[in-house]
């Protein structure tokens, strides 16, 4: 009887140690359908996807695009933009920051707009681009906006109006700020879905392309924990 039960143990945390593999070498597989356009000052493989590893260029099958980092998105970044997203079969984009703000602009100029769009604190009102955006570019794309409440650099509020013209649900992490948002940008898990987009308009502050103050920092972090 011992026997057996310690045969029974043996065999349940077999199975449960190789369930266990089996749910993260699927996680890990779900990932290679995810690509990215980075940040400011990064790279393709700071986004942290296995497809961004390798830097893509027209011709390549895999690979993530890797941009200027000039203070306005370039002719060059415009047009990697764009023939990545026609050429690529693309299934999920994370754009990330800056790179919200190419995608916005290269699909408002004829580039092929992704099924699904996993917008982190997308900066496309923050004077990168050199058009007008509306934020209706991307309008019958499938995903979601994160962003947090302790954002710096991008007001929420660019994520709040870009909910409203785009169509995609806004989900706040109040306590993650412009860097630390990253860790969800592939899943809106233990953030809050937004309902009062309107609300939200009227209260939270903008600090336009400008540099934000800790007094305007401290209340959308205040809003993010009252408002929503």
């Amino acid at each position: 009887m011992e026997l057996f039960l310690i045969y029974n143990y043996r065999l349940n945390q077999f199975k449960i140690k190789n369930t266990q593999t089996i749910m993260i070498y699927l996680k890990t597989f779900e990932r290679f359908n995810k690509v990215a356009f980075h940040g400011w000052k990064m790279e393709p493989q700071d986004m942290k996807l296995p497809e961004c590893e390798i830097e893509w260029e027209p011709g390549k099958k895999k690979g993530c695009p890797n941009f200027s980092d000039e203070s306005k998105i370039t002719k060059e970044d415009e047009k990697l933009a764009t023939e990545y997203l026609n050429q690529k079969d693309v299934d999920t984009l994370i754009a990330y920051s800056r790179g919200g703000a190419i995608l916005i602009q290269s699909v408002a100029k004829g580039a092929a707009l992704p099924d699904n769009l996993y917008m982190v604190a997308p900066a496309w009102l923050r004077g990168w681009s050199t058009i007008n955006l509306k934020g209706d570019e991307i309008k019958g794309a499938k995903g979601f906006i994160i962003h947090g409440g302790q954002d710096d650099k991008v007001p929420l509020k660019h994520s709040v109006i870009l909910s409203k013209m785009s169509g995609l649900p806004l989900y706040v992490f109040p306590d993650r700020n412009h860097i630390s948002i990253l860790k969800h940008k592939d899943n809106t898990s233990g953030g809050i879905e937004v309902k009062n987009l309107d609300e939200l308009l009227k209260v939270l502050p903008d600090w336009g392309q400008g540099k934000s103050t800790q007094e305007q920092v401290d209340k959308q972090y205040k809003i993010s924990k009252q408002y929503i």
